[in-house]
């Protein structure tokens, strides 16, 4: 599973006692898109990307693109284009394996002609940072949507959350196999997330969960983690049968993994040091304000395997909602206490780079930037975050012919997209706060052929 120092794939070697981090550091950036901001993509600590919305004077949300190429001091915004003119562009996740190389998950979405919209769904790339965006000819993902982009390394990529099926490339790409993840006579039909370590070892969760319009959910209980050590022939259960939700797996290595999601009662965070054998709570301390409940986690990235970051957020009221944002130090939770927005507004879509700088959106159009100078790069460090296309056993970053790209090459304070080293985050439960018409829109985009 790696990112950019993490989501495309091959783990480190953990070390057995990890190195000690000082609190980060939050600042508030402002944009113009004050419907909200549903993903942000972090290209290195200046340059970033994101996907927000704002009102197009007639009372619509209008999708936009938004850049910054001074470490979020200034943020330019666009219209997002969508595959035709008119079209409205959405990026349901988005990740750069290698410097310069970007995919994403887009729907365009063109209404142009008066009726039910349009949605075209595939997986398009970038050959600049994500200045400019390519659409294949002809769609490999038929009509289906996903909403999950799990690389290994430029060629191999598996998709899921979305479709009721997993679909797995070969070729960067260019052709796709459609895949149901089995264990005996079991077929697993609605795949939540991957996380693949290696070409031939990943795991995959199994979730199912219905919310009606009024805003009741009814969880399953199709919980499952699966794994498997033949590149998706064979699977083996690791745990079945749960009544639970999943947002996120974290595999630092074939034995430490976090995991994020909820039950009727609320959210959890869990770690397993045994390969997803046992899972054991890791504790959510209560917020220092005094907040209702946390109502979900809605972002959670590990520098490697005892650090990270946790989003969470919960409801005020039916349009109202606030977040809190965790550091994740040596495996135990701590609140960052000074936030600059005084935690207004759900905050969601979180991305990384290598070295501890982050973006967070949110539903009033801020993006929080977090910073931890004290995260070594992955090619300097030995305490287990993954590396793109990293070759575990010499740490030999691999970019399978693809030369790595200077951003400032492409980017100026006017231009649009992302770079390398990220995965962009997506929009969570929290992203009810959005305005209903950007929320039906989101739904469509993300949804629209899941079968249950």
């Amino acid at each position: 599973m790696v990112r950019s120092m993490g989501l495309l794939g091959l783990a480190l070697v953990v070390a057995a006692s990890p190195i000690a981090r000082a609190a980060g550091t939050l600042s508030a950036q402002t944009t113009g898109a004050a419907k909200g901001i549903m993903l942000t993509g972090a290209a290195d600590e200046t340059h970033a990307f994101a996907l927000g919305a704002k009102d197009d004077g007639q009372g619509n949300s209008q999708m936009m693109s938004l850049l910054t190429s001074d470490g979020g001091a200034t943020w330019d915004m666009t219209p997002a284009q969508g595959l035709t003119a008119g079209a409205m562009l959405i990026l349901n996740d988005a990740i750069c394996p290698s410097a310069g190389k970007c995919l994403a998950l887009a729907s365009s979405i063109d209404m142009s002609g008066g009726g039910f919209p349009v949605i075209q769904n595939n997986l398009i790339s970038s050959a600049d940072g994500g200045k400019t965006w390519a659409w294949p000819a002809k769609t490999q993902l038929k009509s289906w949507s996903f909403s999950r982009i799990d690389v290994v390394t430029e060629q191999d990529i598996w998709l899921s959350s979305g479709a009721n099926v997993i679909v797995h490339s070969t070729d960067g790409g260019k052709t796709f196999q459609w895949k149901v993840p089995q264990v005996g006579d079991k077929k697993y039909m609605a795949i939540v997330e991957t996380a693949f370590l290696s070409a031939t070892t990943g795991y995959v969760l199994n979730a199912k969960a219905e919310t009606t319009d009024a805003g009741v959910e009814t969880i399953s209980p199709e919980g499952a983690l699966l794994k498997t050590t033949d590149g998706g022939a064979t699977w083996t259960a690791l745990f079945t049968d749960k009544t639970e939700a999943y947002g996120r797996l974290e595999m630092a290595s074939e034995q430490v993994g976090w995991l994020a999601g909820h039950t009727a009662a609320g959210p959890f965070l869990r770690k397993t040091t045994d390969g997803g054998q046992t899972w054991d709570d890791v504790a959510i301390p209560t917020p220092v304000a005094s907040v209702p409940a946390l109502t979900s986690i809605d972002g959670l990235w590990m520098f490697n395997a005892q650090d990270g970051l946790l989003v969470a957020n919960y409801k005020i009221s039916q349009e109202q909602w606030a977040h809190v944002i965790f550091e994740i130090r040596g495996g135990a939770l701590a609140e960052m206490t000074s936030d600059p927005v005084n935690n207004a507004g759900s905050m969601y879509g979180l991305s990384c780079t290598a070295t501890g700088t982050c973006w967070m959106g949110g539903s009033t159009g801020t993006i929080l930037k977090y910073e931890d100078t004290t995260v070594a790069p992955p090619s300097d460090t030995t305490t287990g975050g993954d590396v793109a296309g990293s070759d575990v056993a010499n740490d030999v970053l691999v970019n399978d012919g693809y030369v790595p790209q200077d951003l400032n090459g492409y980017w100026d304070t006017s231009s649009t997209g992302g770079k390398s080293g990220c995965v962009a985050g997506t929009v969570p439960g929290a992203a009810t706060a959005i305005p209903a018409l950007l929320g039906l829109l989101l739904l469509s985009a993300t949804r629209l052929r899941r079968r249950d």
